[in-house]
């Protein structure tokens, strides 16, 4: 018996409407018991388009042959497929990708030289170009969301990277703070890590000039978790599209840092989620579980703050005057060593306490926070005492918690990979490391690692620890079961 003749075929991903730029070609070996489905697996495997988003074209002496449209079981000889064809493979998105693009350079051209180019304009024009920029960002949305769905991407890898290279527009900012879009991203979010749960989003009313919004998961009616989520720092629906905010393309890193770290030393939430939003636009979200039986240090209750409704101070009084003074210190401990605002007497409503039986007897009060700015460059606050820093830095095991923290972004965090490889290679452009940017997040964790180092050395010999206070002995006793219980 003839060994079968070998079907010899070339095949390319066809990169533009009209197939003008050419790009690699590869080879595929056949035989004449192929059939066309084994030629749409190979389509599939080397050229990561999948069977029904495969627009395949037979090319024979330079010219388009035909489109093959030969069912699956359909031998490659009866489909008129002959060894030496080309085989050139369209997505049936890439008339998709075109459009995207060609909304990318309205958003250019409207934002880019518009708002630049104007020195002046009436509230109506803003408005107008506003609502314009809007709708052409949605669209643009849309377009990349059925891109991403149809693994479009995974065949033309360069054009990722082009759109990649886009995704900076004032337009796309615009979409990420408007209201709508954001409550669509984070819902999509629980939604893909907790499929069994119901998932609902509602804006609260309590978050003053930021936007937030509560998170709830349920399941057969029973509450599993909350969260709160929200939009970054500087971020509001209604920054004027002159601002520098809205006009920078770039997030703080060392915000999300501060929140991995909080929650790693238990002085922050025990879960922190980064969220892409819904034109992966380049901009996040950022999600927090809420923490049960927590109180605002100017009274208020979660509820209480979700609704915006009174405050009640007298409870910080209530607490024992020893457990008042260890959070107050763990809090200015915090402050200066990340260069955080709107904490302390600027803000009551951004940290708290909850209040926990322990075994032994009495109560534990334990120092959390829940939201600040990080504004290191500005650092305006008293050094605390050298001996209490060491103290809690100990206590928190803070330089490893540090490195974890910053191993955390560099590994999970796939919404900021983009944005923590600028950062890191900014840093390392620098070579006195001084004129890097202050929003840095290697610069910030150097400092704050010199800083450590700083006190650390300086009070090596007074390190003795003093007898604690009864209040500080409860929490002591605490965080003592919590390690043993981990």
């Amino acid at each position: 018996m003839e060994p079968q003749a070998q079907i010899e075929l070339f095949f390319r991903l066809q990169r533009d409407r009209d197939d003008v730029e050419v790009g690699d070609v590869t080879l595929g070996t056949f035989d004449a018991a192929s059939k066309v489905k084994d030629l749409r697996d190979h389509i599939r495997t080397f050229l990561e388009v999948d069977p029904e988003y495969q627009v395949v074209y037979v090319n024979r002496d330079g010219r388009r042959l035909k489109q093959l449209e030969a069912v699956g079981d359909t031998l490659l000889k009866e489909a008129g497929v002959e060894h030496g064809d080309a085989i050139v493979v369209k997505h049936a998105k890439l008339e998709t990708w075109e459009d995207y693009l060609e909304q990318v350079k309205k958003l250019e051209d409207k934002s880019e030289k518009e708002i630049r180019g104007e020195s002046r304009w009436s509230s109506t024009k803003e408005a107008n170009l506003r609502e314009e920029l809007l709708k052409i960002s949605e669209d643009a949305a849309k377009s990349f969301k059925t891109l991403e769905k149809t693994r479009f991407f995974s065949a033309y890898i360069p054009f990722k990277r082009i759109r990649d290279e886009n995704v900076n527009r004032t337009g796309f900012l615009l979409l990420h703070i408007e209201e709508n879009w954001f409550l669509k991203a984070v819902q999509a979010y629980f939604e893909k890590g907790n499929p069994q749960a119901s998932v609902t989003c509602e804006i609260v009313k309590g978050a003053g000039m930021q936007t937030a919004c509560l998170v709830k998961l349920e399941s057969d009616d029973k509450s599993i978790a909350q969260y709160y989520a929200k939009f970054t720092a500087g971020m509001k629906p209604d920054l004027s599209l002159k601002s520098k905010d809205l006009q920078s393309s770039i997030f703080d890193l060392r915000e999300i840092f501060v929140y991995r770290l909080l929650s790693l030393i238990k002085v922050g939430s025990k879960e922190v989620h980064v969220i892409r939003d819904a034109a992966e636009s380049g901009y996040v979200y950022l999600a927090t579980k809420i923490i049960h039986d927590f109180w605002t240090r100017d009274g208020r209750s979660v509820d209480a703050t979700m609704e915006g409704k009174g405050k009640d101070e007298k409870k910080w009084g209530a607490i024992d005057e020893a457990s008042r003074k260890v959070m107050e210190a763990q809090l200015e401990i915090l402050v200066w060593l990340l260069g955080l605002k709107d904490l302390g007497m600027e803000n009551k409503a951004n940290y708290g306490y909850v209040e926990t039986q322990i075994p032994e007897g009495g109560l534990a009060y334990e120092l959390k926070i829940v939201d600040f700015t990080v504004q290191a460059e500005k650092r305006a606050c008293k050094k605390p005492d050298k001996q209490r820093i060491n103290e809690y830095v100990t206590a928190w095991k803070i330089k490893d918690k540090i490195d974890e923290a910053y191993a955390k972004m560099k590994k999970d965090d796939h919404a900021i990979a983009k944005r923590f490889k600028e950062d890191h290679e900014a840093y390392e452009k620098e070579d006195s490391k001084k004129e890097v940017a202050t929003k840095n997040l290697c610069k910030y964790v150097e400092d704050i690692k010199g800083r450590l180092k700083m006190v650390q050395s300086q009070g090596n010999e007074s390190l003795k620890r003093k007898p604690a206070s009864e209040g500080e002995g409860n929490n002591e006793k605490k965080e003592k079961k919590e390690e043993e219980g981990n």
